[in-house]
């Protein structure tokens, strides 16, 4: 095991490589899979320190010995050596030159090449479920902007509606993928992402825990507009995504509450009131003083 001070004096270097990585498009998913091999790290630890008789008799190190997969996993992961490297590139006395000489240009490089691989496996999982939800937002705010500015009145609904379907679709992929891309980092293996039995039994079960990965997306989307050095998009996206996910763990519950004061339905007024059709809409405009003036000054200005 790694000396204490060898741990701090190699976590900020770890940590400065991990930001100049985040610079690029390659470099995040080099990232990406970084993060998914610490989670896995940190779970091992987790069983070692749960299991009494293994930590009171032996380290973590020797936990690690007893399976070939996970002996790697004795230090953080590496941006670009393969782990446990100077026992890596030891030359075997039987081996030749060139056959070590190989081994050593593996070892330089293996760790880059592991977290790029297990970045794209996770980027792919987690757009397999997202992906088409955020086409179809955006294909709704596309239209919408396109319907304000050709006054496509006939076609007002069309990007309301599909923004609506995507927010939905949004909403029922991420109340899965958290807890899926936990399970996938875990195991290490990208299939692991599709177990959706075992992974919806583990939401099931962690729903605080959800529930508090929302709450941090919400403090941090809050805390970013006050900061000086604040991003707008940053912002957009941990906020955006804290309220798709409180609001659909908080208002689930509320549902059955109302339910269960079982209030009479008030349907049928509701619907006499609303004005459905275009020409019942545009009446009720009519029918109120200065509203066809209003309207002409709003639209005025998004030209």
């Amino acid at each position: 095991m790694p000396s204490r001070l060898r741990r701090m004096l190699f976590a900020p270097v770890k940590f400065l490589g991990g930001m100049l990585f985040c610079q690029s498009v390659l470099g995040a998913l080099a990232v990406l899979g970084w993060t998914y091999r610490l989670m896995q790290r940190s779970v091992l630890k987790l069983w070692w320190k749960l299991s009494e008789s293994s930590a009171r008799t032996r380290g973590f190190a020797e936990f690690l010995a007893d399976d070939p997969q996970t002996r790697e996993h004795a230090h953080w992961p590496n941006w670009f050596l393969v782990q446990n490297f100077r026992e890596a590139v030891r030359r075997n006395s039987a081996a030749s030159l060139r056959r070590h000489l190989l081994a050593v240009l593996n070892a330089v490089g293996q760790s880059l090449w592991t977290n790029v691989r297990l970045g794209v496996q996770g980027i792919f999982n987690t757009w397999v479920l997202t992906l088409p939800a955020c086409v179809l937002m955006l294909f709704g705010w596309y239209d919408g902007w396109n319907n304000s500015f050709n006054k496509g009145y006939e076609q007002f609904s069309v990007g309301p509606g599909v923004s609506v379907l995507g927010i939905l679709l949004f909403i029922a992929a991420m109340l899965y993928v958290p807890m899926a891309q936990a399970r996938q980092a875990v195991t290490g293996k990208w299939r692991a992402f599709y177990q959706f039995r075992l992974v919806w039994t583990l939401v099931r079960r962690r729903w605080l825990a959800c529930f508090g990965l929302a709450m941090l997306y919400a403090v941090l989307a809050y805390r970013n507009p006050k900061s000086t050095r604040r991003d707008v998009q940053v912002a957009f996206v941990l906020g955006s995504t804290a309220q798709i996910v409180l609001v659909t763990m908080l208002m689930t519950p509320l549902t059955y509450v109302a339910a269960a004061t079982n209030f009479p339905m008030r349907d049928a007024d509701l619907y006499a009131n609303l004005p459905f059709g275009r020409t019942v809409r545009l009446a009720a405009l009519a029918a109120k003083p200065g509203s066809a003036s209003r309207i002409k000054a709003s639209t005025s200005k998004v030209k």
